[in-house]
């Protein structure tokens, strides 16, 4: 905990990041402050893990960080002063997944499409250049957000 037993939770679109730009210049001094009082930032996003790391490693942070609508909670090994159960791994990090898993997500969707004879297109199939158009985002952005924890 930081020494003021103070924290900061901000979400990423339109808060911590400029909402047309995804820039977080505007919000930069106030990171770095929040950093040189050792107050946790802990980003907490509908984004995928993919897109919130590289975010997360560009700002140097070091606390925990959520993703795809609190399907996941990431943290750096030993962050927390006892073991935290239940955890997995994924590159540096321990994971603890609270959502269902993605595969399953998607039979269940595809099995109710069927039943009720509609198509569903899913986010992690459609084209680069789809996912560019439908969210606005540069191709590079795009890919990230394709990937998904639970792919």
């Amino acid at each position: 905990m930081s020494p003021s037993g103070l924290l900061v939770i901000t979400d990423l679109d339109g808060s911590l990041l400029d909402q047309a730009t995804y820039s977080y210049e505007a919000s930069y001094p106030a990171i770095r402050e929040l950093l040189s009082r050792e107050i946790p930032l802990i980003l907490c996003s509908s984004k995928t893990y993919s897109e919130v790391v590289r975010l997360w490693r560009e700002l140097n942070l070091r606390d925990p960080f959520i993703v795809e609508n609190g399907g996941a909670i990431f943290f750096s090994e030993r962050y927390f002063p006892l073991a935290v159960k239940g955890t997995g791994r994924k590159d540096e990090f321990e994971v603890i997944e609270l959502g269902t898993n993605v595969s399953i997500l998607r039979a269940v969707l595809m099995e109710t499409a069927r039943e009720y004879r509609v198509q569903v297109p899913f986010f992690g199939a459609m084209s680069l250049d789809a996912v560019s158009v439908l969210t606005g985002l540069p191709r590079d952005d795009a890919a990230r957000a394709r990937l998904s924890l639970r792919l």
